[in-house]
Order: C-alpha cells, then sequence, then structure tokens
C-alpha cells in the first residue's frame, strides 16, 4: 500500500527514476540479511572467485585513450626510453596504434563474456530469490502500470529491472566482500574488473544501446540488445509471485498464536519528534473524530518540550517498546473467544506442568494437595530464576522475557488451587461456546496446544539455525580479518624487501670518472660527512631533459637548464630526497623534496603519467626507470 500512496505523488516516469522513495531503502535493506547474503553468495561467489583469481591478469578497460596511455606505460617503463607515441591523442587516434587495438577487442571480447557469465548466474536462480524483493518488484511495476498506463509494460518493467539491478544486485557485484559473498582479498585489479562488468550489466539493465558519443562501444550492442531480452524475461519470472498472505500463512489468527510480539527499539526524542509531527498534520492523517489515532494524540496533548541539553542527551538513548493489541476495536464478534481460548491453553499448560492427568478432564476431577501446591510454588521459582539468569545471559529486561513464549506471568500470584478453579472456568465457558465438548474429555484444546508447541519448536530449530549462520558469519570475519592483516604485513614486508634489495645493488660502489661533476658531488659529501647510505647521482637538468626524464621547470626555460642541477639522494629504503641547485646555489628554501618509491608505483598503477615535485614536472614511467 505504501509503494502505491508514494507512486501517487509522481508526475513523470522520469521523476520517479530520479526520485527517492521508502519502499526503495526495502531494497537496501534486503542485501545486509544474513538469508540474503547468503542468497548473494550462492547467487555470485563462483564467478566472482573466477574474476579474483584469473590468472590472465586482463585489465577490462574499455577507454581506447587509457588503454592505449596503457601501452606508453609499459613501454616507457620497460625501456627507459621516452615513447615516440604521441600523449594526446582522441578515441579514433588511439585505436589507430595497432598494439592498441589489439588489446582494446581482447578487453571487449572478455568483458563480453565475463559479463554473460554474471547474467546467467544471476538469471538461473529465480526461485532462490527473496520473496520479499520479489514481491516489492512486483507491486512497483503494478503501481507504474496503474499510473503511467501509456507507457509499454517492457519499458515500465526496464525501470524497475534496472532499480532491483542498482539498489540490490550492483552493491555485491562491485564489493563482495561487504556483502560475505566472497571471503578473500581483493586487489585493484580484479575491483576494477568487477567494477567494468558491473557497469555493462547496468547498461543492460536500462535496455540502451551505446550511441555515437561512445561510438568505439557500438560493437558490442548486438550483445547489449540481446542479453538485454534475457535480462528482461527474466523479471517478468521474477515478479510472478503469489500474494504475501498465501506465501507466508497468514490469517486471522494468527496475532493470537504468535508468541514474540514484535519490538521496536526507539529513543523518547524521536517518539516526541514523531508526535509533534502526528499533531501537526493530525487533521490530513486521521481526519475522522472516531478515528483511534485522533482520540489519542488529542487525549495525549502536544508533545514534550526539551528543557535542558541534559535532559535533551538524557531521552537520546532508547527504550525497548512491545507491540500489545490494548485498544485495539474488536470488529471480530468471535475476537473475545478467540482470546480467551489462548488463554486458556496458557493455563492449561502450567497447570500440566503440576498435575498431568491420563486426560484433561481426569486432570480437572483429580484433588490438588499439599504436593501440588509446593510443586508449584516451586516452578514458579525456578520460571524466574531461569528468566533471570537469560536477563545476565543476553542484556534483555526481565519484562522481556516475560512477554516472551508461554510463560507464567499473569498466574504466580495465583495458588495451584486457584489456577485450576480459574482454567476448568474459563474451559466450561469454551464449552458453552461450543468450542470445545466435554465427550472428548475436552481434546480439542489440547490438540491445539500440541500444535502449538509443534511451532514453537519449529521456530526454535530456525533460530538455532539462523545463530549458527551469525556464528559461521562472525568466524569468517574474523578468519578475514587475520587473512588482512598477514596480507597487509606481507605487503609492507615485500616493498621493504624489494627496496632494500634495490638499494643494495645501487650501493655497489661503481667507478665515478674523475673532475666530473658526479666526482665532486661525493667528494663534497665525503667531506661534509653527509654521504647518503645508499648513494647520491648528480644530474644536469639539461640531461634528465633530454633523456625524457624532466618534462619542465616553473620559472626556468630549457636553454637554462645547463646551469641547474638536480641531486637525487637516498639513506633510507625507499625514501628519496630532491635536492635543486642553480649555478650551486639551492633553489629551494624549504627542506628536500622527499618522496617514496610506494607512492611513485600507486600513482603509476593510477595511470598518471607525470609527477609535480615543487617546481620540477617529471615523467612518472621514465623516473621509475632511473631510480631502479
Amino acid at each position: 500500500r505504501s509503494i502505491h500512496e508514494e507512486l501517487a505523488g509522481v508526475i513523470s516516469l522520469s521523476e520517479f527514476i530520479m526520485g527517492k522513495f521508502t519502499f526503495v531503502n526495502l531494497l537496501i535493506q534486503y542485501g545486509r540479511g544474513t538469508k540474503e547474503r547468503k542468497y548473494l553468495k550462492s547467487l555470485l561467489s563462483s564467478v566472482i572467485h573466477d574474476v579474483i583469481n584469473d590468472e590472465k591478469k586482463i585489465v577490462l578497460e574499455t577507454d581506447p585513450i587509457r588503454v592505449y596511455r596503457a601501452v606508453i606505460n609499459e613501454e616507457e617503463t620497460r625501456t627507459g626510453i621516452q615513447s615516440t607515441r604521441p600523449l594526446d591523442v582522441d578515441h579514433n587516434e588511439a585505436l589507430a596504434d595497432q598494439e592498441t587495438l589489439s588489446r582494446f577487442i581482447k578487453h571487449l571480447q572478455y568483458l563480453r563474456a565475463l559479463t554473460d557469465r554474471f547474467l546467467y548466474a544471476m538469471t538461473d536462480q529465480t526461485l532462490k530469490m527473496p520473496f520479499g524483493l520479489r514481491y516489492i518488484a512486483r507491486e512497483i511495476f503494478r503501481g507504474l502500470k496503474v499510473k503511467f498506463p501509456s507507457e509499454t509494460e517492457d519499458s515500465l518493467a526496464r525501470v524497475v529491472l534496472h532499480m532491483i539491478y542498482y539498489r540490490y544486485l550492483q552493491p555485491a557485484v562491485v564489493a563482495p566482500e561487504t556483502y560475505d559473498v566472497v571471503d578473500s582479498v581483493i586487489d585493484p585489479l580484479a575491483r576494477k574488473n568487477l567494477a567494468e562488468v558491473s557497469k555493462m550489466l547496468n547498461q543492460i539493465s536500462v535496455g540502451r544501446l551505446f550511441s555515437d558519443e561512445n561510438s568505439y562501444l557500438v560493437p558490442l550492442n548486438e550483445y547489449l540488445l540481446h542479453a538485454s531480452n534475457v535480462f528482461l524475461n527474466w523479471f517478468y519470472s521474477l515478479i510472478d509471485v503469489e500474494e504475501a498472505e498465501v506465501h507466508f500463512a497468514m490469517d486471522e489468527y494468527l496475532d493470537h498464536t504468535i508468541s514474540n510480539k514484535p519490538t521496536i527499539y526507539i529513543s523518547p526524542n524521536e517518539i516526541y519528534s514523531t508526535h509533534s509531527l502526528i499533531m501537526k498534520d493530525l487533521d490530513r492523517i486521521a481526519p475522522g473524530s472516531e478515528d483511534p489515532l485522533r482520540m489519542i494524540v488529542l487525549e495525549l496533548g502536544s508533545a514534550p518540550s526539551t528543557a535542558s541539553a541534559e535532559l535533551d542527551q538524557a531521552r537520546a538513548s532508547e527504550i525497548a517498546l512491545r507491540l500489545e493489541n490494548k485498544l485495539a476495536i474488536q470488529q471480530d464478534p468471535e475476537a473475545d473467544v478467540k482470546a480467551l481460548w489462548v488463554k486458556t491453553k496458557r493455563y492449561i499448560l502450567a497447570m500440566l506442568k503440576v498435575q498431568p492427568g491420563i486426560t484433561l478432564l481426569d486432570a480437572f476431577l483429580a484433588p490438588v494437595t499439599e504436593e501440588h501446591e509446593d510443586l508449584w510454588s516451586r516452578t514458579v521459582f525456578e520460571e524466574i530464576e531461569l528468566e533471570k539468569s537469560r536477563t545476565r545471559a543476553d542484556g534483555a529486561t526481565l519484562s522481556d522475557h516475560n512477554h516472551s513464549g508461554h510463560t507464567l506471568e499473569d498466574v504466580r500470584s495465583l495458588t495451584f488451587q486457584e489456577l485450576k478453579a480459574r482454567t476448568l472456568e474459563n474451559v466450561l465457558a469454551l464449552e458453552k461456546r461450543n468450542k470445545l465438548c466435554r465427550d472428548d474429555n475436552y481434546q480439542g484444546i489440547l490438540d491445539s496446544l500440541a500444535n502449538d508447541i509443534l511451532q514453537r519448536n519449529r521456530r526454535r530449530i530456525r533460530r538455532r539455525i539462523d545463530m549458527s549462520v551469525l556464528t559461521n558469519t562472525l568466524a569468517n570475519l574474523k578468519e578475514k580479518q587475520r587473512y588482512l592483516e598477514e596480507q597487509e604485513t606481507q605487503y609492507h614486508n615485500y616493498i621493504a624487501d624489494s627496496m632494500a634489495s634495490m638499494q643494495k645493488k645501487g650501493s655497489k660502489k661503481r667507478f665515478v670518472m674523475p673532475f666530473t661533476p658526479q666526482w665532486h658531488h661525493l667528494r663534497s659529501l665525503e667531506r661534509e660527512g653527509r654521504k647518503p647510505k645508499f648513494g647520491s647521482y648528480r644530474y644536469s637538468a639539461q640531461r634528465l631533459y633530454e633523456k625524457g626524464i624532466l618534462l619542465s621547470m616553473n620559472q626556468f626555460s630549457p636553454k637554462q637548464f645547463e646551469k641547474v642541477s638536480i641531486i637525487i639522494s637516498c639513506d633510507e629504503v625507499g625514501i628519496f630526497k630532491f635536492e635543486i641547485k642553480f649555478n650551486n646555489e639551492k633553489l629551494l628554501n624549504n627542506d628536500l623534496i622527499e618522496f617514496s618509491m610506494e607512492d611513485l608505483l600507486d600513482q603509476q598503477f593510477s595511470g598518471k603519467q607525470s609527477l609535480n615535485l615543487e617546481i620540477l614536472k617529471l615523467n612518472l614511467n621514465l623516473l621509475l626507470h632511473l631510480i631502479k
């Protein structure tokens, strides 16, 4: 109903697509429950594991310019020579490069194959999808059909299909570890590939072909059209579900038979805020003078105002509110009989704990002795102690346990004789209303009680299964934490070892031609006692410029580079320092420019071509080659 009411205020389909609705939040929440995560894991874990463990290590980059620049990066890093390929190109110019074109085609082929696997995985387990999600999708689709009768069913179906994918499925594709789809660490390459697959699936869910703006992706349109129709047919099967009342076996007796009443946790401040909102719009929310909500709000009056910051803070803590049917209007003429039936079953259960019989009638006719009274007192005491132990174990309040299941909360003050008399009184009242029969020794209510106990056992088993799932999830999270910590340690150790190995190679004494600038530079450092542990090298800016390493210097033209010296030193593993001199005078008043090898590698992985260091602009790939 809330879906249809929210859609009533929508003017256009585009407004719906861009809008923020309450039912959209339900789709988001569906990815966070234990059962729903289990479904997502069964749906996607296999194909995502294949992406993570792919030995081909193909980057699913679909932008020709990025592919082109990756080719340049690899060439310059491998050779140490500036590439002859022009850096600034458009998509067509990038694809004119044969190596780029070959890689790009391979990327598209791999992307199509991988997307097809994801699509098959998503559409192959329709019956396992949570009923609530399918029901919400159906109601949104029906609501849109009523609101926009001129739109075709397929166009409306694609709108809802895109919402289901974007809000529910896509988060598990791009961040599978967040939704427990996988337990392993996802490296940057696999994450990027998952993002590319997600973009493709998003395009398929919308059913929009690539246009001339993305002409380089037009070759995928034939596949996209086919996949879009497959996805659309899957959506129609997805929304083919029964009514919620049928699926959950809901009837008029449900409220009387459930053991645990719904509980919400809310702060007094939130209650007062809700109270104020209802009071403000009371004429719209409850216009009728006999409306129960209107009567309650008018009786309560205005919401309390905050007197002080301390009081406001005290009211911010949550309290538990349990749903009780105290003010309900009994429209069902049998409601009082049903309530009496439920109450009597609870009395009988308490009575039979102390004095069972062959039949219920035999139990009623049996006399009450002192032993029965003593046993009843012990039963009540044990019940109270059990609830106290549960309270200590899970932190709930005693009243929480008093309201759960078949407890003795409302008969503890009675003696066993009084309990038995009250139970018999209720049974006779039910017999008078033709709900029980003495001829079968009131077996009907015992059968009903046995069925309740059976259902409670099933719920207990369900809770035990859920607890097992949560325990396993927690164990997996802890294992994942340990794995990530080990990976982080191994990563840092690997970087440190690599840096040390590289510096060890660079620290071997090399022959330096006497009386060269490098020779004078090293002698000067030795005299001053500040020779770096892993070496120091002096280059002329002109030489670095000619090698393509130096791209530009602020306030200096290439004609002045002969007078500029750039000194690269390393006294700590993986940490490099730049010093710039003009006619042997320092150019920078600040400390030396410092950067780490790890930062350089990160920037290279991000696709950056150049590096800005104060007044220097350097070719990142060639700088890495020089340092190595």
